[in-house]
């Protein structure tokens, strides 16, 4: 009831076009975009990722949190098994597969222990409208942020207009404390080198090479001598 409202009070908002709706998920997030895609004929196309609540009474027998939850209460319970999964068929994402007749792209991932691969396959087989499912071989992360990007180039495809996949913004300009202000940090050229004064005047020669100065003997290393 929630997510119908909140898609109500999105149409009303003056930016959005109420003829260009989608919605996007994962997890349970996936699970309840399936959902609003069966129950509201606004939303124009929907992209879960890694759905929970596929088969739900498949996923009791082998997925990890939250079915280990309806399991454990089985086992304590088992006298309530029939009565509780006739409750959960209400929200069980398989009853509502051939009622989202509007353009969907689903991702899983193979080694997903939480949204088993085989549940989400069997909704997607009973999915009416076109369709598009990807296929990561990763855990109940699905296909990460290379999957997001294709997410939104999809969703650009099916409900036109711009792009949805934004360019990676340019640099925000440096500033100082003062608001308003912006600092110029370009590098101004650097001053002309100060002329070194000349050498003094070497001593004059009166035989030999350098009378007065004392001859350095100290042998060079190899590879250093001078000629």
């Amino acid at each position: 009831i929630r997510c119908l409202e909140a898609v109500t009070a999105l149409a009303k908002v003056p930016q959005v076009d109420p003829h260009r709706l989608a919605v996007t998920g994962a997890g349970l997030g996936g699970g309840l975009s399936l959902l609003l895609g069966a129950l509201d004929e606004r939303i124009q196309a929907v992209a879960p990722d890694v759905p929970f609540y596929c088969n739900i009474a498949t996923g009791a027998d082998g997925a990890d949190w939250p079915y280990l939850e309806l399991a454990d209460y089985m086992q304590q319970h088992p006298e309530q098994k029939d009565a509780i999964f006739k409750s959960l068929q209400y929200f069980d994402v398989a009853n509502f597969a051939t009622a989202v007749t509007c353009p969907a792209f689903i991702s899983l991932g193979i080694n997903d222990s939480y949204s088993l691969p085989k549940n989400i396959v069997s909704v997607v087989n009973q999915l009416p409208g076109p369709h598009v499912m990807k296929v990561y071989l990763t855990g109940h992360e699905g296909g990460g942020v290379l999957h997001w990007q294709a997410k939104m180039r999809w969703l650009t495809s099916v409900l036109g207009g711009p792009s949805l996949v934004s360019p990676v913004p340019p640099a925000a300009p440096v500033t100082d404390k003062a608001p308003g202000k912006a600092t110029d940090h370009t590098l101004a050229p650097s001053p002309p080198a100060a002329t070194p004064p000349p050498l003094p005047p070497a001593p004059p020669a009166a035989g030999g090479d350098h009378p007065g100065v004392p001859l350095d003997k100290t042998t060079a290393p190899a590879g250093n001598a001078k000629p």
